[in-house]
């Protein structure tokens, strides 16, 4: 047994782990609505072809929903969230067997399942806000699905997160031992069975002191800890602290059958049960100078004293569909920003605010009946505005701009158990009827200062992160070009004292390791400044520190906007190798070589008793193997490093989003032979390079971001220009995306030591300074490119010309003119990405893999993810060349 306490804190997410949660929340929201929308289409068609007697309609689907619900939970297990994942491993399990038995498919089956995920959303996005939430507040949710699925057991504690361990608990002095007897087993039914009947004190009373006799006489440490647990439990169930439900009188009754196997002989203990019982002394709250000394004990010895119950009889999240809720906050914020013109004296918005407000007042009494009294305050407010023509009295416009404010702020971060929400709107309410009706403005109450400071706070870190991306965006500039021509010192004039401005709001933030970043860097531009500098040596040193710590700066300056505690913690300032770092990733060593076993049967003491790598496993086109062997690859050994099962996971991450970056980088590059000028198609393959770059270096493959920062600089120099691009420009890039392809296979397979990043700074160098197309020369160039993903658009799959494939670097073959018969329906199931709308970062990862059907007779199909953009907006094509230039130095590494 350990013996060491362990906090068992409600909520399992630790804040240092938050940044993994945000890669992956916008995939799984993606994955869940796929799901849902088409469980909820098979419920539909059913239900026609019912009517009409037509067949029933493809069970493929179901399939399809299954298969997204799989992927969703292994993404949540791997960012650590294990207890939301069994709510999506409920979900799944619904879904496979509805799959199984499609008569099963009901209007309510789908409900249950939208439902769970409404709430499994609004609760990770809780959890990325860093509220303190529990996942046993998913539990109704949970239940509901678990038992239309037919699970034999449900209980709240199955979404409690903490591991179990057996921990030493001491047994108070002057106990007597009790040994275990018939006499005794007679006196415990019947205390049960009243304690389970009418949650009768003097039972479970006189349960507790048995278990603590029973503790007193154990030698066996486990358990003597297993019936200090139960004294403990005993103890809050007499006092009433555990609550009244089938669940905690449930657990009398298995105790008493656990006391029935102890009785033969056999010691196992069941660790579910104990685990049941520590949970049930979680919600056991003491009151002030309440005698629980063994409750207390429990809670102590397993870190509860600061665990907050969560009521788990009662539906928290998931009770608003988000596409409402989302509605609401748009609403709130037309009619914010009609508001403050009004009240500053712009009478032409009275009409428009008397139809903004109607609105709000709608959505809030469709999210929140209860909170009819502040919208129809509201609604009086603007009803008497409009009448008279003119703009607000200032004790109006002060009432009505608080309440929106707080209607504002109380949406954009609700808080399912906040309790106050319909006590302050009711408190509005009347505020606004008084100032109606010619009263004197009251003063401000202390929670509406507090939301006025909050509101302020967030916005005061809003412009200091625009101020800090602006700024180093100019030295980012600056650098490049330095960088480029190191005798030319001028454009670094400004860098050290922009540097230093830097460092002071770093420092006021309390961002320390990012300040002391900012010093060092500050060093190192001086002293270019006084000094000669080696070229040569500086490109492989300095200039590539400098240059990876400002893409960390700049990944840090972006999670200030969502998650400052979080940027504290995940980024340090390596004085040794004299780099700021993200302590999300670093280069590993080079893998040991693949080493392969060819047998015709290979017996386990044929294997190697040196552990050896495993090799990769690319997936290629099948082709049948010789009858007469058999490739057996050498297993892993079985005790691996933590850390580097955290990387491979990065790196599985990095070859997914890049397989699917190449492919949008290649449909871009086709799109662009039909239309040179269009610079939508520029910007989508700009940014393809520019997301290339940024998560390969994430992983720590420098050489291949390096590569593609190249051809990002090509694509920044044509965007700037607003030119139309090339024909040998367009070969060259198209050529490039297939050659990063190749790279991605090759470091999927572990045979990438051969490629090198000069080989494509040449040719995009000359392109882009030269306008001199040099052909791309690369390892493996005549290797089949990468296959077209399934889920891309349709059309742009079938409709590309011979004449733009015979023109570029070597193709795929020949796609066919149509389809099978039973793609269509699979195609529309999926959203094909929308890379107008969804920008790319360097900082986007995902934990995506998610799987489309194929037809019947076939294996299933990984189904590429989209990718999710965490800071800019695709650039609108009216934009100068200078505004360009700034926001692409600010994109840099």
């Amino acid at each position: 047994m350990s013996s060491n306490p362990v906090v068992h804190n409600d909520n399992e997410v630790a804040l240092g782990d938050l940044g993994p949660l945000a890669w992956v929340l916008d995939e799984l929201r993606k994955s869940l609505d796929g799901a849902i929308k088409g469980i909820r289409r098979f419920v539909r068609d059913a239900e026609m072809a019912r009517g009409s007697g037509a067949a029933s309609p493809d069970i493929s689907v179901l399939r399809i929903a299954r298969q997204q619900l799989h992927q969703s939970v292994g993404a949540l297990e791997m960012v650590g969230l294990v207890a939301p994942a069994k709510v999506l491993r409920a979900m799944e399990t619904l879904a496979q067997k509805l799959s199984d038995q499609p008569a099963l498919v009901s209007e309510d089956a789908a409900a249950r399942i939208e439902r769970a995920g409404f709430a499994l959303i609004e609760y990770l996005e809780g959890v990325l806000k860093g509220k303190n939430a529990s996942a046993v507040a998913l539990f109704q949710q949970y239940r509901a699905v678990m038992e239309l699925a037919g699970a034999d057991r449900v209980h709240p504690a199955d979404l409690w997160s903490p591991a179990w361990q057996w921990l030493p608990i001491a047994v108070p002095a002057g106990v007597a031992p009790i040994a275990y007897s018939p006499e005794l087993r007679r006196q415990m039914d019947q205390a049960v069975l009243k304690l389970v009947r009418t949650g009768d004190s003097a039972s479970a009373r006189a349960l507790f002191d048995i278990s603590l006799g029973f503790a007193a006489a154990q030698s066996n440490a486990e358990l003597r800890t297993f019936w200090m647990i139960c004294a403990g439990y005993f103890e809050g169930m007499a006092q009433q602290l555990c609550g009244d439900d089938i669940y905690t009188k449930r657990a009398a009754s298995r105790i008493l059958q656990q006391y029935a196997t102890l009785v033969k002989g056999d010691t196992r203990l069941s660790d579910r049960l104990a685990q049941d019982l520590v949970f049930f002394c979680s919600r056991a709250v003491p009151k002030a100078n309440q005698d629980v000394p063994v409750l207390a004990a429990v809670r102590a010895a397993y870190g509860l004293t600061h665990s907050k119950p969560v009521n788990y009889a009662v539906e928290q999240y998931g009770r608003f569909d988000p596409a409402v809720l989302a509605l609401a906050r748009k609403r709130i914020a037309s009619a914010a920003e009609t508001w403050s013109a009004l009240a500053g004296g712009d009478t032409n918005r009275l009409k428009i605010a008397a139809e903004q407000f109607a609105a709000v007042a709608e959505s809030l009494i469709k999210l929140h009946a209860e909170s009819a009294e502040l919208a129809r305050a509201l609604t009086s407010a603007i009803d008497s505005t409009l009448r008279s023509g003119a703009a607000p009295t200032p004790a109006v416009a002060m009432e009505v701009a608080t309440s929106v404010l707080y209607l504002e702020a109380a949406y954009d971060d609700l808080d399912p158990t906040d309790n106050q929400m319909v006590e302050r709107g009711a408190r509005l309410a009347q505020r606004l009827e008084h100032v109606l009706s010619g009263g004197e403005p009251e003063p401000l109450e202390v929670w509406m200062e507090e939301l006025y400071r909050r509101v302020s706070d967030r916005q005061t870190i809003g412009s200091v992160v625009d101020e800090l991306r602006t700024t180093l965006a100019d030295v980012e500039k600056s650098l490049d070009q330095f960088f480029r021509s190191p005798k030319d010192k001028a454009c670094l004039h400004e860098v050290p004292s922009q540097l230093a401005q830097m460092r002071g709001v770093l420092a006021v933030l309390g961002l320390e390791q990012p300040a002391i970043a900012c010093l060092r860097m500050r060093s190192s531009v001086e002293q270019f400044l006084v000094d000669e500098v080696d070229e040569a040596a500086a490109r492989t040193g300095i200039f590539e520190k400098l240059g990876n710590s400002l893409g960390s700066l700049s990944f840090l300056i972006d999670m200030l906007s969502y998650q400052r505690a979080l940027a504290k913690k995940l980024f340090v300032y390596d004085e040794d190798a004299g780099e700021f770092k993200s302590l999300m990733g670093r280069e590993r060593p080079a893998p040991a070589a693949p080493v392969a076993v060819v047998a015709a049967v290979a017996p386990p003491t044929a294997l190697p008793a040196t552990p050896v790598a495993a090799p990769q496993v690319v997936a290629v086109a099948a082709k049948p193997a010789p009858p007469a062997a058999v490739v057996a690859p050498v297993p892993m050994p079985p005790v691996v490093d933590e850390d580097e099962d955290d990387e491979d996971d990065l790196l599985d991450i990095f070859l997914e989003e890049a397989r699917e970056v190449v492919q949008t980088g290649l449909d871009s590059s086709n799109a662009l032979m039909a239309d040179k000028s269009d610079q939508e198609q520029q910007t989508i393959l700009r940014r393809a390079f520019h997301t290339l770059k940024g998560s390969s270096r994430m992983v720590g493959l420098n050489e291949f971001g390096e590569a593609a920062w190249s051809f990002e600089q090509l694509l920044n120099a044509l965007l700037a220009e607003q030119r139309a691009a090339s024909d040998d420009l367009l070969t060259l890039v198209h050529d490039a995306m297939q050659a990063f392809g190749r790279w991605v296979e090759d470091i999927a397979s572990n045979k990438h030591s051969q490629w090198s990043a000069q080989d494509f700074r040449k040719s995009s160098d000359a392109m882009r300074l030269h306008n001199e197309y040099l052909p791309l020369l690369t390892p493996g160039a005549l290797v089949e490119p990468v296959a077209a993903p399934l889920a891309i658009a349709a059309s742009e799959v079938l409709h590309l010309e011979v004449a733009t494939a015979q023109e570029f670097a070597p193709m795929p073959e020949p796609v066919p003119e149509t389809l099978p018969e039973t793609f269509p329906e699979t195609l529309e199931l999926v959203d094909a990405p929308d890379f107008e709308a969804t920008a790319l970062t360097e900082e986007s990862f995902d934990f995506g893999d998610f799987d489309i059907a194929l037809p019947p007779d076939t294996e299933e199909t990984p189904l590429p993810t989209a990718l999710a953009e965490l800071s800019s907006e695709p650039l609108p094509e009216s934009l100068p060349a200078l505004a360009l230039e700034l926001e692409t130095a600010h994109d840099l590494n």
